[in-house]
C-alpha cells in the first residue's frame, strides 16, 4: 500500500503510469475461491471436497487442522442429545474452540 500511496495518491499522474507498468494489479482472473464447509444440526457435516456426512459421535474432534505455513486449528464438542431428559441416538454441538497462529484461543 506504501507504494502506490508515494507514486499515485496526490502525485504525478507519469509518477503513477511508471507505478502500474511495474506493478499491474491483479485482476484475479486465475483466483479460486475456497470452497465452503459446514456443520448443522444432529451433525450434518459437508466437508471442503463436498463430501457430506451425518456423524454422531460423542466427544472432542478435530473439525479442522491445518499444519501449513499458518496452523488453523478447529475442535468440536458433541454430546448425546436429551430431549425432556430422554436420551436420542442423535449428538449436538456444545462448543468449539479455534485457535491460528498469531492469535489468542476462542472458545465458544
Amino acid at each position: 500500500m506504501i507504494p502506490w500511496v508515494l507514486c499515485c495518491y496526490k502525485q504525478s499522474e507519469s509518477l503513477c503510469q511508471l507505478y502500474e507498468e511495474k506493478r499491474p494489479s491483479d485482476p484475479t482472473t486465475n483466483y479460486t475461491a475456497p470452497r465452503p464447509a459446514a456443520a448443522s444440526g444432529d451433525p450434518h457435516i459437508t466437508t471442503f471436497d463436498l463430501l457430506g456426512y451425518t456423524f454422531n459421535g460423542a466427544g472432542e474432534f478435530w473439525m479442522l487442522r491445518n499444519s501449513s505455513v499458518q496452523p488453523v486449528l478447529l475442535q468440536a464438542r458433541m454430546e448425546k442429545y436429551s430431549d425432556g431428559g430422554v436420551e436420542k441416538l442423535a449428538t449436538i454441538f456444545t462448543a468449539f474452540v479455534m485457535k491460528d497462529q498469531s492469535s489468542p484461543t476462542i472458545q465458544v
